[in-house]
């Protein structure tokens, strides 16, 4: 019983560590569009 005890544990572990590294992996995301968005803004405005 004590394996499948630590087992549940190491999933319910698991979870919250792949959400997190989900969230960061967005939020990457979010700032390099904004990064782009800036950089297109900014050969635009040249023009």
């Amino acid at each position: 019983m004590l394996e499948t005890e630590e087992k549940s544990v190491g999933n319910v572990l698991i979870f919250p560590m792949l959400y997190f590294i989900v969230l960061i992996y967005l939020s990457m995301i979010e700032y390099f569009v904004n990064v782009i968005k800036q950089e297109f803004s900014l050969l635009n405005s040249v023009r």
